[in-house]
């Protein structure tokens, strides 16, 4: 079945859905398979970071950068290498 075929017929399906719980159960799968627009950025791990988790961790980091506890882009990948 194309995709076409499949929209459609989940369209109809979805139309003859009266069950409350299961329509938000489907709506629940469905949000999760669509991309944030907020995402800014991925952890090493490969988790998304949202633009307020990215300002949370910079904020938290504020007063090691004031204090001069920061590495350099080109010192960590000499380290690294």
């Amino acid at each position: 079945m194309s995709n076409e075929q499949l929209k459609y017929s989940i369209s109809n399906l979805l139309d003859e859905i009266e069950d409350t719980e299961l329509l938000n159960s489907i709506y629940v799968l469905l949000k999760h398979t669509q991309p944030t627009k907020d995402i800014v950025g991925y952890e090493p791990d490969g988790s998304a970071i949202s633009e307020e988790e990215l300002i949370a961790s910079i904020l938290e980091d504020k007063p090691a950068i004031a204090a001069g506890q920061v590495i350099s882009f080109e010192a960590m990948k000499k380290e690294l290498v």
